[in-house]
């Protein structure tokens, strides 16, 4: 699955990075909420994997957008 935050070209200047750190809270929460109800051990620790790796590359895609900025900044 593609989340916004992995291909953060596609997103509208004007919205960066609000509507991609909204779209990734939505999906923490749920992913959260997921771990919260979830019994069996793999499933959890599958899920927590996930959150990881989808963090790590949620902080690279807003690191990446503010680099962008500083070095090129917005008229």
């Amino acid at each position: 699955m593609t989340y916004i935050w992995n291909r953060p070209d596609r997103v509208p200047e004007e919205l960066k990075p609000d509507r991609i750190t909204t779209c990734f809270n939505h999906w923490k929460n749920q992913e959260q909420y997921k771990l919260k109800k979830a019994t069996d051990l793999k499933v959890k620790r599958n899920l927590r994997n996930k959150i990881n790796k989808q963090t790590l590359a949620y902080e690279d895609a807003i690191n990446s957008i503010y680099q962008k900025d500083f070095i090129h900044p917005s008229k």
